[in-house]
């Protein structure tokens, strides 16, 4: 397999340090009036001037302005762009701009000795709960559990979008027996929250498999899960210009921070999670026949649309798959969960360790469909 770049959890008190040092603004400004530019010669991205501002636009940002202007916008921007037309593309969205009506909001940050950015165009009732505030609370609850002792953080990471901090037993709840080896199995959660309005902080109840290093992730709403929407006050009544302080919406704010702490002593009590043992169990029984190359390849298909995974994904699956020799589902899962280490973005990192716990809870339900779907392609080949 080629070289590829690994994504690493960082330590939580680097992810904590560079929460706290963000600088953060946010302000209503008049839709129609915001106009994109072309940075300085030789740069390729894209600035935006508001209210008397300029700042350069991170892509996350100008995903939503897209998504604002005309339902098609993103694609047709995206193929002005790659034809090398971006002046073209910023007229056209500019004009989109002007015949714009309703007020937004923007949200501008930087990370530590970097310049202010703009991050978000949000809509005016976005509520806001700064990844300060929703960690804070995270770290109060842990303060007030006595049961937190027993939990290490495994780290965390900070994208554009989203920020995330994991945490696991020190030591292994249970254990099952599959393939011959001792698998031993950790509670734990992962918290997230998005700064910029693309939806909700969340916490996910996870079990992680100790064996396979990589983690593997088991979230169910029926486990246990939370999500705060970043929904409250609306602003349409302040005037363009206006700065929104960071704390404005209180008791929405105090409602999120309860909830977290809730959430947060329920993902410590050892009992939530026991049963998913006889569920792993169960699934230690489930491997694929015998077969060549090509019926792993057809297995890790059929699996990879149970899970989402793309075509280059289920691929790296088969080949992990073959080079192991490990055909059960502990293999399937470890395979997936290999590939997540080299996702494209933390995102899906996140995404394909979800799936890695899919293999144990949905594929064993699917498992006989699988099997019929890869015989039937076998015979129209």
């Amino acid at each position: 397999m080629e070289n590829r770049n690994q994504l690493l959890d960082a330590s939580i008190e680097k992810v904590m340090t560079d929460i706290e040092q963000t600088r953060r603004e946010d302000m209503v400004v008049a839709a129609k009036k915001v106009r994109l530019a072309p940075a300085q010669a030789g740069e390729t991205r894209i600035e935006a001037e508001f209210e008397g501002k300029v700042r350069p636009v991170k892509q996350v940002a100008l995903s939503q302005i897209e998504s604002t202007l005309l339902p098609g916008f993103s694609t047709f921007g995206r193929n002005l762009v790659q034809a090398g037309m971006r002046d073209l593309y910023i007229d056209n969205a500019n004009r989109l701009l002007e015949r714009a009506s309703d007020k937004k909001m923007v949200r501008m940050s930087a990370r530590p000795d970097g310049e202010m950015s703009l991050r978000a165009w949000l809509s005016t009732s976005y509520q806001r709960y700064d990844d300060d505030v929703v960690f804070g609370a995270m770290l109060d609850a842990i303060d007030d559990t006595p049961e937190a002792t027993a939990f290490r953080s495994i780290g965390g990471y900070r994208t554009d979008s989203t920020s995330y901090i994991k945490l696991v037993t020190k030591d292994p709840l249970f254990t099952i027996r599959a393939d011959g080896r001792e698998r031993a199995f950790s509670p734990g959660f992962i918290l997230s929250n998005s700064e910029v309005g693309q939806g909700y902080c969340r916490l996910d109840i996870l079990l992680i498999d100790r064996y396979c290093t990589n983690g593997c992730i088991f979230s169910s709403e029926n486990l246990g899960q939370v999500k705060i929407m970043h929904r409250g006050r609306n602003f349409n009544e302040l005037v363009s210009g206006t700065i929104i302080a960071p704390h404005q919406g209180g008791e929405a704010i105090a409602k999120m921070e309860s909830a977290i702490r809730t959430a947060v002593k329920t993902a410590f009590d050892k009992d939530l999670y026991l049963s998913y043992r006889e569920v792993l169990q169960q699934a230690a029984n489930i491997k694929i026949d015998e077969g060549g190359e090509h019926d792993l390849e057809l297995f890790a298909k059929q699996i990879g649309r149970v899970c989402g995974l793309t075509e280059s994904e289920h691929k790296a699956v088969a080949q992990r798959m073959l080079e192991t020799g490990d055909r059960s589902l502990f293999g399937i899962q470890a395979a997936l969960t290999d590939e997540a280490k080299y996702a494209k973005n933390y995102d899906r990192k996140l995404e394909l360790e979800r799936a890695g716990g899919k293999i144990f809870t949905e594929i064993p339900r699917h498992w006989k469909t699988i099997q019929n779907l890869v015989a039937a392609e076998k015979l129209t080949k």
